[in-house]
């Protein structure tokens, strides 16, 4: 019998998943708006300025302003690396991967370095007919603190907007 699941298609996988507007809606209401997108193309990205893939986002300088970051999950560790460089040189970034705090790159650029928090519910990407398979979380770099924050019910805060 032949393996299954999404670590054993991890690269066949769909790579370039949009975040969906209510999440993001959200987002920048409780951190701000969104000023760059990192990782995007001209008809997706979150914001009126990004880096697309000819662009090459991990081999240039971030941009000191409040950025977006929804990477390909199929190669997370040099994104999360990126994120602890740049933040350490005064950008911000939101960062949102699986909540694998178990991986070698969450240890070496996540833990320690930023603010995590655990979202509770399953997300569903633009264009997806079902949710995303694994808990995500939210890594908030260059904020001035870091850590684990306590869970965050997002779903909820749409109902109050």
């Amino acid at each position: 019998m032949g393996k299954t699941g999404a670590s054993n298609n991890r690269w066949q996988s769909k790579q370039d998943v949009e975040t969906p507007d209510d999440f993001l809606k959200v987002v920048q209401a409780r951190f701000g708006k969104i000023e760059f997108d990192l990782a995007a193309t001209i008809d997706n990205s979150v914001a009126r300025a990004c880096y697309t893939p000819e662009e090459d986002s991990l081999s240039r300088d971030w941009p000191n302003m409040l950025c977006w970051l929804n990477p390909p999950f199929s190669n997370i560790a040099p994104w999360a690396r990126k994120c602890a460089e740049s933040s350490a040189n005064g950008t911000k970034v939101m960062f949102l991967v699986p909540a694998s705090v178990d991986s070698r790159w969450y240890l070496e650029h996540v833990h320690d370095r930023a603010l995590v928090i655990p979202l509770v519910g399953r997300m569903k990407f633009k264009g997806h007919t079902n949710s995303f398979p694994k808990p995500l979380m939210l890594c908030l770099y260059g904020f001035g603190i870091t850590g684990f924050h306590r869970p965050w019910e997002w779903k909820l805060e749409l109902r109050d907007s």
